[in-house]
């Protein structure tokens, strides 16, 4: 009896030891689908621009390194080169030389992966089927399909004029002269078979201002149409209609003092962000510094300066598939908001959480001018 019930007992502990020692491998086998930090940042952007090296994707796909749009593995074309944009208009403002040099090798690395899928004329990796899937790459691949998109029969002038604004930004303008060409013609990207809300795609207004931007058409700027550092915003301050910029930012700064907290809604904390961003690029095109309350007011909101008291740049967690593992660490890193007004759930919850690249590359940006960097 006594033996039986050893034999037993060196069974189950050998159950145990084969459990972990298979779940230990399963856990080292599953870290080498995570992107390991290889770039050394030496400014005092380093923290805000790691989520751009994390989000270089891992899959298996065609084209290597190419950024996963937001805390998933969808990877789509327009939503890259739209960071870009940010990334490259922060490069080209930025005055510390650090900053500069780490800007550059974020854009540069992730321009290679433009080009390429480019090359391939493909817009997308994966979609709805994958979406807010959290797995480490090297399983998620495996049990859920990841289908590439090549684009529609007119599409891609989008990507094409974003490039030339990038390579404005960066002072290549031979490059402009060649995207614009390639642009001629072509029409809005839309992505295929995502996501939960339509498809991912430029807006009207968005498109119309894009255009005008690169100086491919004329568009007139309505008013409501303006809202953060996006396009129409951009535009106006190009066009040098600064009545357009203040009205938005006086707007908003009566309503701030009225109803303190009109960005509950999903992606509020990047669009604070972006109004930041614009106030100090107003400031300088204007030359009217009159709006810098409304910034550090908007500013003090994001840092902690809310009704929950919570530091949202600087979140415990932060959605995105690396902290399965707790592979990186994400430190400065704005995070999406209160999608529901009255309460903050820092959980693995996409609405509240997830980090969204045009959003942070817009961040990046308020950070430059916010700061003098």
């Amino acid at each position: 009896m006594k033996q039986k019930i050893f034999k037993v007992i060196i069974g189950l502990l050998f159950l145990i030891f084969t459990l972990l020692v298979s779940g230990y491998f399963f856990y080292l086998w599953a870290l080498n689908g995570y992107r390991e930090k290889s770039i050394d940042f030496e400014s005092e952007l380093s923290d805000a621009l790691a989520i751009f090296e994390y989000n270089q994707s891992q899959h298996d796909d065609l084209v290597k390194g190419c950024w996963y749009d937001s805390g998933d593995y969808v990877v789509f074309l327009p939503r890259n080169t739209e960071s870009l944009v940010y990334l490259s208009l922060a490069y080209e403002l930025a005055e510390s030389e650090w900053a500069k040099r780490d800007l550059k090798i974020v854009i540069d690395q992730q321009l290679s992966c433009v080009d390429e899928m480019l090359s391939r004329n493909l817009k997308q990796f994966r979609d709805q089927a994958s979406h807010g899937v959290h797995l480490p790459p090297s399983i998620a691949e495996r049990i859920y399909p990841s289908p590439q998109y090549v684009f529609d029969e007119g599409e891609g002038g989008d990507v094409f004029l974003m490039l030339s604004l990038i390579y404005d930004h960066l002072g290549d303008d031979e490059k402009v002269a060649e995207y614009l060409s390639l642009s001629e013609g072509k029409d809005r990207t839309f992505s295929a078979h995502c996501c939960e809300l339509g498809p991912l795609v430029l807006n009207e207004s968005e498109w119309g201002a894009l255009q005008a931007l690169t100086g491919e058409t004329d568009y007139i700027i309505e008013a409501e149409t303006l809202w953060g550092a996006q396009f129409p915003s951009l535009l106006a301050l190009e066009k040098g209609q600064h009545d357009l910029i203040s009205n938005q930012l006086s707007f908003l700064d009566k309503d701030w003092q009225k109803t303190p907290w009109p960005f509950e809604y999903l992606g509020g904390n990047y669009d604070i962000a972006g109004f930041i961003a614009l106030e100090k690029l107003y400031a300088r095109s204007s030359g009217n510094p009159s709006y810098q309350a409304l910034s550090d007011r908007l500013h003090d909101y994001l840092i902690g300066g809310n009704p929950y008291q919570f530091n949202f740049t600087q979140a415990d967690y932060v959605y995105h598939p690396c902290y399965f593992f707790k592979v990186c660490q994400l430190p400065d890193t704005l995070i999406n908001g209160v999608y529901k007004p009255g309460e903050v759930r820092i959980k693995p919850n996409w609405e509240n959480s997830e980090v969204q690249l045009v959003g942070q590359a817009q961040y990046v940006l308020m950070k430059v001018l916010y700061e003098n960097l």
